[in-house]
């Protein structure tokens, strides 16, 4: 007997998680010999096991090229369609490691041909008039990317003949990830327009979606919209030091809507120190360029505000920290 890929326990958990199947979901796979050949035999073995714990899950395989590959445009390998008789929803690259949960996740949507999203994205995905092609680009180790890619294909499910949407996994496809400048991930990509680095909420999602702008540029017209007087976010860092901008980095990963607000210049007294050294990973150098370093990295993810000193802090139902320019809730 073959060793399974899918553990006893997991497939436990799946037996269970797959009682909520309520159509059949038909997974097509398609594969080239002598591309990513072990990414193709786990993708293989992956689905398989899958059809073994739920006979609702049809799994049919075709090579690249073939008839079959150039009705849908493949020509990656491997590319695993699911339900293409209804939506455009596409793994470029195996569905491994971390992006087995969304794999499952949108399983179990597209059987029971709903995309649970809330009623508010819901009514705003009405609101679409043109075609969108959404690329998430992740890897297997990423463990923020499956929330990402499920939006995506949630937003797929709701609006099954305007939206395509796709995962791309860098490390099979590492042309496709250098060609639309993928550092971190997940990293979205909406009609050629890098739109999102880092896993945002869903209604923060569809809300970027909707207006095609970057998220920094969804939360300025947040503020318009309130007469430049509240800006929501879910974390608010007073202090724009190397201290805060680490916090910024891993809050902005998590999907949290954040925001840094600094009263000078970001990047706090290394800023001023005229040389660095045995910093972790640099044996010199200059504080300046650290600090740039740092805050290039840190805008990848969230919101820095500079020349703006907070001056009072109210807590209640609410934080709102209050600075000379408007008011920050969270």
């Amino acid at each position: 007997m073959r060793d399974k890929l899918i553990p006893p326990e997991t497939g436990k958990y799946l037996r269970e998680r797959f009682k909520a199947l309520d159509k059949n979901v038909d997974i097509i796979l398609f594969t080239k010999k002598g591309a990513n050949n072990a990414y193709n035999e786990l993708t293989r073995k992956f689905v398989a096991e899958l059809v073994e714990i739920n006979s609702k899950i049809r799994v049919r395989m075709y090579d690249i090229p073939s008839e079959h590959s150039s009705k849908y445009g493949v020509v990656r390998s491997p590319t695993v369609l699911i339900q293409p008789d209804l939506y455009n929803i596409r793994y470029t690259g195996a569905p491994a490691g971390e992006e087995g949960r969304s794999f499952i996740e949108t399983i179990v949507r597209v059987s029971k041909r709903v995309s649970d999203l809330s009623q508010k994205s819901r009514d705003i995905l009405k609101k679409l008039r043109d075609d969108w092609h959404i690329m998430v680009f992740v890897t297997p180790s990423c463990p923020y990317c499956p929330g990402q890619v499920v939006h995506a294909f949630a937003a797929a499910i709701e609006r099954p003949e305007l939206i395509k949407a796709e995962m791309v996994e860098c490390m099979e496809n590492p042309d496709l990830c250098q060609e639309y400048n993928v550092g971190a991930v997940p990293h979205t990509v909406v009609n050629g327009i890098t739109l999102a680095i880092g896993v945002h909420h869903e209604g923060f999602f569809i809300m970027q979606l909707l207006t095609l702008q970057p998220s920094e540029e969804v939360v300025e017209g947040v503020e318009e919209e309130a007469g430049g007087v509240v800006a929501e976010y879910d974390l608010i860092i007073v202090g724009g030091g190397h201290a805060g901008l680490a916090a910024e980095i891993y809050g902005g990963r998590v999907g949290l809507r954040t925001v840094v607000v600094e009263k000078g210049t970001a990047g706090g007294l290394v800023a001023l120190t005229p040389t660095i050294e045995n910093y972790p990973g640099l044996t010199r150098v200059g504080g300046r360029a650290l600090v740039e370093m740092m805050v290039n990295h840190a805008r990848n993810y969230a919101d820095i505000r500079e020349n703006e000193e907070v001056v009072e802090v109210k807590l209640g139902r609410f934080v709102e920290a209050i600075t000379s320019r408007g008011t920050y809730r969270g």
